[in-house]
């Protein structure tokens, strides 16, 4: 089987409402923000089995970062490839101060 082509992939962030929430991260975010809901968090790359980021753009839009990772972990890891199962990083922005 062929390697895929990775190319500079984008994910669709994961918007988590908390009750502390508020509208503030819309000027950190590039994304606007869903309407109406108190977004405490933005999860831009997660690899968890609830909330798993999707690709946004190309011809892997819709795979997840896990389906990444079990069918092109080489390509996206590199040599930490038979590190780990899952993509090492759960990277957010919040602002928790900003929000009160």
């Amino acid at each position: 089987m062929a390697p895929t082509v990775l190319y500079p992939l984008k994910f669709d962030p994961i918007y988590q409402y908390r009750i502390w929430g508020g509208r503030r991260l819309s000027d950190l975010l590039s994304n606007p923000l869903p309407p109406d809901d108190l977004i405490g968090e933005a999860w831009i790359l997660s690899d968890r089995d609830d909330h798993s980021s999707k690709v946004s753009n190309g011809n892997l839009q819709g795979q997840t970062i896990n389906q990444l990772i079990e069918n092109s972990s080489a390509e996206l890891l590199g040599p930490l490839a038979g590190k780990f199962k899952r993509f090492p990083l759960l990277l957010n922005k919040y602002k928790r101060s900003e929000c009160y």
